[in-house]
């Protein structure tokens, strides 16, 4: 079965303490989900469409060729040819629902 449901992962090194770090990561998600509640459609899409152009260009080697698909089959994505694009609506429901 592949996986299909895209999440995000938040990585930090630190040596503060562990709640400390968890309080700021929650506030930055909040602060976040307000500037995408804020957000026009048109610049919404300008940043869509950016990310589109960005996975529709053309490889230019077999090195970065092979490259994007090893970080696909590292994060277990195997649905290779898959392209959905988000939506600011589905992706504000998705950010806030889980």
């Amino acid at each position: 079965m592949a996986a299909t449901v895209i999440g995000y992962r938040i990585l930090i090194q630190s040596e503060r303490s562990a709640p400390y770090l968890e309080g700021r990561i929650e506030a930055f998600l909040n602060e976040f989900e307000e500037t995408l509640a804020g957000m026009s459609e048109k610049e919404f899409g300008n940043h869509v469409a950016s990310l589109i152009s960005k996975k529709q260009e053309k490889v230019k080697n077999l090195s970065q060729e092979s490259g994007r698909y090893w970080n696909y089959i590292g994060n277990e994505y195997f649905d290779f040819g898959q392209r959905r694009f988000p939506t600011s609506s589905n992706f504000v429901f998705s950010s806030t629902h889980y």
